[in-house]
């Protein structure tokens, strides 16, 4: 009877050792299978943040192409865009963007680091891309014939005015970009 019960505890042995090699075997599999998800997931990150870089670079050489920007300059802007990227809602890329479509409004080098961050508040106030931000801020600067340095006044009246009333920032710009040059010429300011 003991030699009876030995053989069965054997074999209950072999069983439960089988049983493990069997799930060690599963594990090395969804181990191997995770390596590869993870593998997979950090090329994808690394690829995004590779285009993201190069998307940057490219909007910031487009940026000096515009605004003949020295080496200085675009040190200057290439910090300021990095700033904005790391300080607000918008990415370095956008805000590059941004700065591209004030140097393409015919902002310099200097005027474009100026008007930058406060084209993004404006962006920020009336829900806009940077983009269009830029054009409405370039457009009604234009229209009142303001300088750069008056920006923040303009950003901050359009808000207030798209807060206080029903017409966007969108539409006040449009407005504004019309009635700017007759209402200088009136001796009318933006307010």
């Amino acid at each position: 009877k003991g030699s009876r019960d030995l053989d069965q505890v054997g074999r209950s042995g072999d069983k439960l050792s089988k049983t493990f090699k069997g799930l060690e075997s599963r594990i090395k599999g969804m181990t191997t299978g995770l390596k590869i998800f993870g593998g997979i997931f950090t090329s994808v990150v690394a690829g995004k943040a590779v285009a993201s870089a190069a998307a940057f670079e490219k909007g910031m050489s487009a940026v000096r192409a515009t605004t003949n920007a020295n080496t200085a300059d675009m040190k200057k802007l290439t910090a300021e865009a990095l700033r904005l990227g790391a300080s607000t809602k918008f990415t370095a890329g956008e805000a590059s963007d941004a700065m591209l479509k004030l140097s393409m409004a015919g902002f310099t080098a200097n005027e474009t680091y100026k008007a930058t961050a406060d084209t993004l508040a404006l962006a920020s106030a009336g829900a806009l891309g940077l983009g269009e931000s830029a054009d409405i801020a370039s457009n009604v600067l234009a229209g009142f014939d303001l300088k750069v340095k008056d920006l923040a006044r303009v950003t901050d009246v359009m808000a207030k005015a798209a807060s206080s009333s029903n017409p966007s920032v969108q539409e006040l710009g449009f407005a504004l970009s019309y009635v700017g040059p007759v209402a200088e010429q009136s001796g009318l300011s933006i307010e």
